[in-house]
């Protein structure tokens, strides 16, 4: 989960969404955000090869998944294409209960 969190998450998507936090120059915007989509490809490689064969990350839903799925959902969103291992894990993730009682803050999974 700290790998998700704290590097997908924060050394990958807050370089795309919000450059302008790291830099005042917006002629290095764009420079960032590529730096942050790579960063996000490669956090979802590492993913793909934890996950494996397995349904979930260590082998039954745990925490970790959680905080894959919104790192996969907002992957989609910044159009990040996701191999095809990863989309079913996503959608599998979007099969959970817990998924269900919290749609309507989510995309179409």
């Amino acid at each position: 989960m700290d790998f998700i969190v704290g590097s997908v998450q924060m050394r990958g998507r807050t370089f795309i969404r919000m450059p302008h936090k790291f830099v005042d120059d917006p002629a290095c915007h764009a420079a960032l955000q590529t730096h942050g989509r790579q960063q996000v490809r490669n956090g979802l490689a590492q993913i793909e090869t934890t996950l494996g064969d397995n349904p979930f990350l260590l082998g039954r839903f745990g925490i970790a998944d959680a905080a894959a799925l919104y790192i996969l959902d907002w992957a989609v969103r910044d159009d990040i294409e996701l191999s095809s291992a990863l989309g079913a894990y996503r959608r599998r993730l979007g099969t959970r209960p817990s998924f269900s009682a919290s749609a309507d803050n989510w995309g179409p999974i």
